[in-house]
Parts: C-alpha cells; structure tokens; sequence
C-alpha cells in the first residue's frame, strides 16, 4: 500500500537544492533510476550520506521512503528523535508573536557519518517491518528538492509550541503606584476633552449670538437686541446694555 497522496497533502514548498547540500534529516524528493532502468519520483527522509570520503560516484544516500510509511508510523519515528534530542531533536523556525500557528520544522537532527549506525540501531530498526529503509547512488539523482512538510497535526510539534510558549518571558504585573497613575492620567485626558468640547459650544454659540445681534438690530427690534446682547455679555449690568445699545441705535439714527 503506498501512502505517498498522504504525504502529498502535507508538502508546503519544494526548493531544489544540490547533491551536496543533503543533510541527515532533509525530507526530500528526487528522481531516479534504479537497477533494472526504471525511473520514479523519491520522496524519502535523509539518514545519511556515506562513506565521508570521496567523490560523488562513491557515495550513497541512505534514505527511509515515505511511500510505505504511513502517517502514524511517520509520527513514531519522529517521537524516537524527540524522545532523544528534545527540542533539540529539530531545527525550527517561528514567530513569537503568533508560536502555535508559525512554528515549522524544517530538518530533524540525525546522526549520520560514522555514527550513522548507531543511530539506525538506536531509533529506526524497530521500524524494519515496515519495509522503509533504502540506499540510492549519489550520482544517479536528479532534480532533488528540498520539502517543506507541514507537521502540525504532528506530536513532536506540539510538544515544540507548549515549550516555546512557556519559554516567553512573563509580562509583570503593574504596580499599584502604576495602575494610579494610568487612573490620574486618563482622567486628564478625559477633563481635557470635555473642556475642548465646551470651548467649541461656546464658539459655536458665540457665533450664532452675533449672527442674531446683528439680524436684531438691522430690524430695530430693541428688545430681543438687549436680550441677545446680555447672553453675549453676562458680566455686564441690564441697565449698562441698555444705555450702551440705545447710543448704538441712535447714531445709526434708528428710532426705537
């Protein structure tokens, strides 16, 4: 049974990369040609790249292939490395701001080279039933990509968030002396917004005042004249206006 659609599903992104920028614990598609001549798309999880020495033709890629591995058994595997490394297990990338949704794993940390074995017997042997593990020919690959998988239903990552998010440092709590001043300040702020506002109504009436004053005395109309001017001038005596607003009258020689 293949479960490569499954493993479809989660391929974010893929970057092509060169042979020799595989790394143990890449996820990564290529084609190749295999003994017989048949050529097929590979999507596999690096192990190793041995022997250490010498040129591309001597080398080969020890790979676990994601065509028999189902997602459960993908999770397990990665569960070992955990269970090993910690969050050390994974490099990874994510923004403190928002850890749950935009953490990503990017590679897992393998041991490969020499101690290529050690990790094999340690972690993956168990999974021998599976008929997962494969070597290809470093020269025979083509087209290798690198894949961006997205591991969010997956244990190891959820392990990796809980532990970033608890990494955060925590926000002290405001001090009382604080939380008072906050108090003191929005307060003056508030009183200064209701003095604005009562300086606008007081423009705003002053002008309408004015406006009528002078429709009052274009009409002669001397008693709303005096009413309106007193608004405009509280501060000064009824008898006053009415003086001040007769002499105004009469040296505009209306009768009144």
């Amino acid at each position: 049974m293949s479960f490569i659609a499954a493993h479809r599903r989660n391929i974010l992104n893929r970057k092509s990369i060169q042979y020799s920028q595989i790394k143990p614990g890449n996820i990564l598609t290529f084609r190749y040609r295999n003994k017989e001549g048949i050529a097929g798309l590979e999507y596999v999880l690096a192990l190793n790249v041995y022997p250490m020495r010498g040129g591309r033709k001597d080398k080969k890629l020890h790979a676990l292939v994601l065509e028999n591995m189902s997602i459960p058994i993908f999770n397990r595997i990665i569960n070992r490395i955990y269970s090993e490394y910690g969050n050390d297990g994974a490099e990874y990338t994510f923004n403190k701001d928002d850890i749950e949704s935009s953490l990503q794993i990017e590679t897992f940390r393998v041991e490969g080279g020499e101690d290529g074995d050690k990790f094999y017997y340690r972690n993956i042997k168990r999974f021998d039933r599976y008929d997962l593990y494969r070597t290809y020919k470093l020269d025979a690959l083509a087209g290798v990509k690198l894949i961006t998988y997205d591991f969010s239903k997956f244990d190891m990552r959820k392990k990796l968030v809980i532990s970033e998010q608890k990494a955060l440092p925590k926000q002290e709590p405001i001090s009382e002396k604080l939380q008072k001043e906050i108090k003191r300040t929005s307060k003056l702020d508030d009183k200064d917004a209701q003095l604005k506002t009562q300086r606008l109504i007081e423009k705003r009436n002053e002008k309408v005042l004015k406006q009528n004053i002078e429709n009052d005395f274009k009409e002669g109309d001397l008693g709303k004249l005096i009413q309106d001017v007193s608004k405009l001038n509280p501060n000064i005596p009824q008898e006053q206006l009415e003086s001040m607003i007769a002499q105004e009258l009469e040296s505009e020689g209306i009768d009144f």
